[in-house]
């Protein structure tokens, strides 16, 4: 009889949580961010200071292929090992070395209208902190 009751009240609260939305395409990507930034935070205390505009500049939809790692294998706030193999999104990133705002804009079917996730970190000693919100989601 205990162990029903237990099992009950396990049921009950189980049921009662609210779900958890589902990750968009756009988080997915802002993972290979949030991994490479971790890291040189970790290493140097800092993010990498600079001011990137949306990247790749034409966009993923003028190839048939999309984006991909490659694209993104130079810029020291995106880990490209983390990323799909093709992908539609452009990166916009800011950082002044203790905060850093990333844009994943999506255009994952080519129409031109835009998903908008914005990745807000902050930093205090080596470690970072991260709110993830969705401007736009009509893609």
């Amino acid at each position: 009889m205990r162990r029903l009751v237990v099992l009950l009240a396990f049921l009950l609260v189980a049921c009662s949580s609210k779900p958890s939305k589902p990750r968009g395409k756009d988080e997915l990507i802002l993972d290979a961010v949030k991994a490479a930034l971790g890291r040189h935070a970790v290493e140097h205390g800092a993010f990498p200071v600079a001011s990137v505009d949306r990247t790749p500049a034409d966009g993923c939809c003028t190839s048939k292929d999309g984006c991909g790692p490659a694209m993104f294998a130079n810029l020291p706030w995106v880990d490209p090992a983390k990323l799909p193999a093709k992908f539609y999104i452009q990166l916009t990133y800011d950082s002044d070395g203790k905060t850093a705002t990333v844009h994943a804009l999506g255009n994952w079917d080519c129409d031109d209208t835009y998903t908008d996730t914005e990745l807000s970190g902050t930093i205090d000693g080596k470690a970072a902190t991260w709110t993830m919100t969705r401007n736009a989601e009509q893609d």
